[in-house]
């Protein structure tokens, strides 16, 4: 579980019941009447964690356009509300899983990785909180989320990287990816 710094909500993963296979995310407000699935109309999101700002920073595929217009609903229902909507620049490769930014409240999603050729597929978090690093195609990106962007990390030399080996102290973050 991973709390906000200032307690007021947690991203916690489980299951509904022991029948699912994948475990979901969930955001838990103390004081809250209910527990939250973190999922939106038009993300299917795999892991999350808090930014500096309250936000969140997430890794999710675009849902089909008829998940997301509600016509493929569980139960054969079709949902009552509009789906939130995603601006064009944000659906790019929406093929795949990108990292997302989202308001708290879950709207307002920004595609941070749409322009890379290949996903980093967990992102570490650096000490401002608000950067995080990622490997993906041998390249080192940094995401910053007060910027909303992702860049690759400059070398010297035509560097390929194969890893990245972070420090370990007690309670530090485990590096951020999604959930299964």
């Amino acid at each position: 579980m991973e709390w906000l710094p200032d307690g007021s909500a947690a991203i916690a993963p489980g299951r509904v019941s022991d029948d699912e296979d994948e475990a979901r995310l969930f955001l838990v407000s103390p004081g809250a009447e209910a527990v939250r699935t973190l999922d939106t109309d038009s993300l299917e999101i795999t892991s999350a964690r808090w930014t500096p700002d309250g936000d969140l920073l997430v890794f999710a595929q675009p849902r089909s356009a008829d998940e997301a217009k509600g016509t493929v609903a569980a139960g054969g229902e079709t949902p009552e509300e509009e789906p939130d909507s995603l601006a064009a620049d944000s659906i790019k490769r929406a093929d795949r899983s990108n990292w997302w930014l989202l308001s708290r409240d879950l709207t307002n999603p920004r595609n941070l990785t749409a322009g890379l050729e290949e996903v980093p597929r967990s992102l570490l978090p650096v000490l401002d909180g608000a950067t995080f690093v990622g490997l993906a195609d041998s390249t080192l990106w940094l995401v910053n989320t007060r910027s909303a962007t992702a860049s690759p990390v400059s070398t010297s030399s035509d560097s390929k990287f194969t890893s990245i080996v972070w420090p370990s102290r007690s309670g530090a973050r485990p590096p951020l990816s999604p959930v299964v």
